[in-house]
C-alpha cells in the first residue's frame, strides 16, 4: 500500500511539476470569425479555380468562360480577391487576344489552390476583425523532405472576406515555423 501510494505521489507532484497552466496554452479554436473566413477562402479559391478551369477550348487554346473581356474577368475575380491581387491573377495567367477577341488561360504552374478537398491540415495563425492568415504546410514537393509552406492572407471590408495576398515559402526547420499562436481549422467544424 505504501509503494501504490509513493507512486501515486510522484506522478501527481511530476505532473504538477510538468504541466503548465491551461491558460498558458492555445488550444483549437473553433470560432464563428475563423469560421466564415476559412468558407470566404474557399469561396475565393473556387473563383480563381473555375476562372483558371472553366474554359471553352478552341484551337487548343483555353478560352475563360468567367471573362469574355479584361474588364469582366477583372469584376468576376474581385469578388473573392483584393482589387490589386485580381490584377496579378489577370497578368500572370491570362492574355488578351485579338483574333478571338476573347481573353485566354496561359497554361503554366502557379500557386496551390486550397479546395474543399485539400484544406485539411489548415492553419490560421492570425485572426482579428480585419485580417485572417491562413497557412498550409507541403511536404516533399521538389525534393525529399522538403517543407513548404503556403500563406494565405484575407482582408476583410464592406464586401465580404477576400484574399489579399498569397505566398509560399520554403521551409528549413517546421518547428521554427509554428508559432504558440496557431488556431487550427478543421473540414470538420459543426458549429461547436
Amino acid at each position: 500500500m505504501k509503494n501504490i501510494l509513493l507512486i501515486m505521489l510522484i506522478t501527481v507532484g511530476f505532473t504538477l511539476v510538468t504541466s503548465w497552466p491551461l491558460s498558458a496554452c492555445n488550444h483549437a479554436i473553433y470560432n464563428d470569425d475563423a469560421e466564415q473566413a476559412r468558407m470566404a477562402m474557399q469561396h475565393s479559391f473556387d473563383i480563381l479555380y473555375n476562372f483558371l478551369y472553366d474554359v471553352e477550348v478552341k484551337d487548343n487554346i483555353n478560352i475563360s468562360r468567367h471573362g469574355s473581356s479584361i474588364e469582366e474577368a477583372y469584376l468576376y475575380l474581385c469578388e473573392g480577391f483584393t482589387p490589386s491581387i485580381a490584377e496579378a491573377i489577370l497578368i500572370c495567367y491570362s492574355q488578351w487576344q485579338p483574333q478571338y477577341n476573347r481573353l485566354i488561360i496561359i497554361p503554366t504552374e502557379g500557386l496551390p489552390l486550397i479546395t474543399s478537398g485539400s484544406s485539411n491540415d489548415l492553419y490560421i495563425k492570425q485572426l482579428n476583425n480585419n485580417e485572417a492568415v491562413f497557412s498550409k504546410y507541403y511536404f516533399n514537393c521538389y525534393e525529399p523532405d522538403d517543407c513548404w509552406q503556403y500563406d494565405v492572407s484575407l482582408l476583410s471590408g464592406a464586401q465580404g472576406w477576400r484574399i489579399a495576398a498569397l505566398g509560399l515559402f520554403e521551409i528549413k526547420d517546421l518547428a521554427d515555423s509554428l508559432t504558440d499562436d496557431i488556431i487550427i481549422i478543421s473540414n470538420n467544424y459543426e458549429g461547436k
